[in-house]
């Protein structure tokens, strides 16, 4: 069942390989990189943080395949929430949907962007077309600021096909910056530069 947004929900996350063996409020931050540290603490100890269904505080170290949900309260307001937010689709199947996430756009609903997040515009999406059984999940995040295609999963086979290949490091990302004006060191040169996420940065020729 997707997200709704008027009303409590909760964020599940399955502890993988890359993130087990850590605290608790670490892995937290690690699933929701737009939540605030001080936030995390306060949800902990509002114990709006389960792991396997039960409470922990922050130093609890979460084990390969815990279920750590974080149980958000009711939005204030939220009858339209992602109503009128713009989504650049730019392909969608059966299973997955690719969306060029634009700038200043936060993914998830925490702390103070609600309302306003790619995973309420995606609920009003589908919120009358998925069936009840499935559930909208993300397959890879991005931060606020950043701009770039996230993968969408439709349903529960999806969203563990794409886990699986995430962990495996078979997507290949690629960063591209802009160079504005003119630098003593590369001369103008260089205009824009392309390079792997995981930091190899080569010049274009």
């Amino acid at each position: 069942m997707p997200i709704d947004p008027t009303k409590p929900f909760d964020l599940k996350y399955e502890a993988t390989p890359t993130y087990s063996e850590i605290r608790l409020d670490q892995f937290v931050k690690a699933m929701v990189p737009s939540m605030s540290r001080n936030k995390i603490q306060k949800y902990i100890k509002n114990k709006q943080v389960s792991v396997n269904g039960l409470p922990q505080r922050s130093n609890w170290i979460v084990r390969l395949g815990d279920m750590v949900i974080l149980h958000c309260k009711e939005p204030e307001g939220a009858a339209e929430a992602g109503k009128n937010i713009q989504l650049d689709i730019i392909y969608e199947d059966e299973d997955i949907v690719a969306v060029n996430k634009q700038p200043d756009l936060v993914v998830h609903p925490v702390a103070l962007h609600r309302h306003d997040t790619l995973l309420n515009a995606m609920y009003w999406r589908y919120k009358d077309i998925l069936p009840e059984d499935q559930e909208i999940s993300l397959g890879n995040r991005l931060d606020k600021h950043t701009s770039g295609v996230i993968l969408v999963a439709k349903n529960t086979h999806a969203k563990r096909v794409l886990q699986d290949q995430f962990e495996n490091r078979k997507p290949e990302r690629y960063i591209m910056r802009y160079v504005l004006g003119w630098s003593s060191r590369i001369r103008g040169r260089w205009i824009s530069l392309w390079g792997r996420a995981r930091g190899c940065t080569e010049p274009l020729s």
